[in-house]
């Protein structure tokens, strides 16, 4: 999926997983580290990274989780 953003490039995210068969339809979307002038290319996609966001487990103890968010159509 490919979207617009404010500075007027492109970013992209990927759609690992659609229910469509279900009573909302969700879906399962990873934000990416794709941002360009021109829209992006499935080639473009073939190497991008997953955006990742430090959360704190412990005072002063980091992980790093993938941003992966569930959306209902």
């Amino acid at each position: 999926m490919t979207f617009k953003l404010e500075n007027d490039h492109y970013g992209g995210a990927l759609v690992l997983e659609s229910e469509h068969q279900t009573e909302y339809g969700m879906n399962l979307i990873a934000t990416t580290t794709i941002t360009k002038p021109t829209k992006p290319t499935t080639k473009d996609f073939e190497s991008v990274d997953v955006l990742i966001q430090k959360e704190q487990t412990m005072p002063g103890k980091y992980v790093d989780r993938k941003m992966v968010l569930c959306s209902i159509l």
